[in-house]
């Protein structure tokens, strides 16, 4: 079976279906990776790079990114690294209303028990509370 990494690009044309071609090229990878045809592989950065798109070319509000974003973790056509971190990750941010970067530092932070070094005031206070 073939293996692939998705980039975040195929990820926001199955998403956001705003170009037909990609979208259903998009949904072709996904329903052949729901077959088990394919392995499609979703990591964190991509994530990211789909949150960061989503608020900064879409304006697609918070409440509405972390829907998004947890049918994505959730997705059982994606094998996803870190699946458990990152919806806890999204779950964080929404609810503090930080940056899904800095719910990421804070979730692998109190998953391996180590520290986070920032200067960044309002992560500093979601981390005295969660670590």
């Amino acid at each position: 079976m073939k293996r692939w990494l998705v980039d975040t690009n195929v990820v926001l044309r199955f998403l956001l279906a705003d170009d037909k071609e990609l979208y259903l090229k998009a949904k072709e990878y996904f329903n052949q990776a729901r077959k088990g045809e394919i392995e499609l592989i979703l990591i964190p950065q991509v994530v990211f790079e789909v949150e960061y798109v989503l608020k900064g070319v879409y304006g697609i509000k918070a409440k509405a990114r972390s829907q998004i974003l947890r049918s994505l973790v959730l997705s059982i056509e994606l094998r996803v690294f870190e699946r458990e971190v990152l919806l806890s990750s999204v779950n964080l941010a929404e609810k503090r209303n930080i940056d899904l970067v800095d719910a990421y530092l804070v979730e692998t932070a109190r998953k391996e028990k180590i520290g986070v070094l920032s200067f960044d005031k309002k992560l500093g206070r979601v981390l005295k509370e969660r670590v």
